[in-house]
């Protein structure tokens, strides 16, 4: 079996020592042998690329160094690395991992095991538990049960995992996928296996991930389901607006009928429930606004990926690396 392995990295080049010899001992053990795209999303160029490059590795034959124009994020970077990866590299599977040692090469028996009892299907780390700090968990899980509330689907994975060779194709042409990588998974509609996997500590370094980040990450992730959001939070409204106005009949029927109304209560109360259905009506609209001001196409062209790739460096394992166009 041969793998290509797709490495996003942003200055976390000191992790990569360290995770390429961890990801060989693993491809070892599974009998594969691998070509590993690295992708330079616009950072700093490497300081120590001799302590990746000029090694021994039994498993791993050659490396594509891949220098994007500039910064475009972790989700573009990944669409990029893929739609190269179609049309350049021979493989029979797709590995897609973070380069800081938060996906660890000890799941890959596990993700490759469900990948041959399952070699159709997209198959996904499942995050059974996370290293990040207390604050950073609970924000993922108000963003998990926001995406499950907006959208009906379920959304427990991130960017680590295996794609089938055959199922680059029907992914590189979707537009969500530079989006939200996950949820373009899920929208895909292929057949997703998800595999238990704890989610790490860095190897080396700060995440460069961090609250605003991470809403950023929300957002984009529900606008790929944009049109079942916007129903569902019409839906939403329309069912706060018919309850404020069963609440305005019944402050109406209790104002008029008994006796029971305090003075000044009606005109608060009534005051209030109008206040929320505005609130309501607004949600809705400002819903119907972003979805129109954002309309996303059905297919992206297949060769516009090479627009942000400046260089491609290819190395061979076993040879002295130096730097060709």
């Amino acid at each position: 079996m041969r793998v290509c392995i797709l490495l996003p990295v942003y200055n976390d080049w000191a992790c990569l020592p360290r995770l390429l010899g961890e990801l060989d001992q693993s491809l070892s053990a599974l009998s594969a042998a691998a070509t590993i795209v690295i992708l330079n999303d616009g950072g700093n160029a490497p300081t120590n690329s001799a302590d990746f490059l000029d090694q021994h590795y039994g498993q791993v034959t050659d490396f594509r160094l891949i220098d994007l124009v500039r910064n475009v994020g972790n989700q573009n970077a990944l669409a990029i690395g893929l739609s190269f990866i179609r049309d350049h590299v021979e493989c029979d599977a797709v590995l897609v991992m973070d380069s800081d040692g938060q996906d660890s090469p000890a799941d890959l028996m596990r993700l490759f095991s469900a990948y041959r009892k399952n070699p159709a299907d997209l198959i996904t780390a499942e995050r059974s538990g996370r290293s990040e700090g207390l604050l950073f968990r609970i924000c993922y899980q108000i963003y998990r049960r926001a995406f499950m509330v907006l959208t009906g689907k379920r959304l427990t994975f991130g960017n680590f995992s295996i794609i089938p060779r055959q199922q680059l194709p029907r992914l590189c042409i979707m537009t969500e996928l530079s989006v939200n990588f996950a949820a373009a998974l899920i929208k895909s509609r292929i057949p997703i296996h998800c595999v238990p996997c704890y989610r790490a500590a860095r190897y080396d370094g700060a995440t460069s991930q961090n609250f605003v980040n991470l809403i950023v990450h929300a957002i984009n992730g529900i606008s790929v389901f944009s049109e079942i959001a916007l129903v569902r939070v019409s839906l939403y409204s329309a069912v706060i607006i018919f309850f404020t106005l069963v609440g305005i009949a019944i402050v109406a029927a209790i104002r008029i009928c008994t006796d029971l109304a305090i003075a000044g209560w009606a005109t608060n109360a009534v005051g209030f429930l109008l206040i929320l259905m505005c609130q309501a009506f607004l949600l809705s609209l400002v819903a119907i606004i972003v979805r129109v001001q954002r309309p996303m196409s059905l297919v992206i062209e297949p060769k516009s990926y090479e627009l942000a790739i400046l260089l491609v460096t290819p190395v061979i394992c076993g040879r002295p690396f130096r730097v060709t166009a």
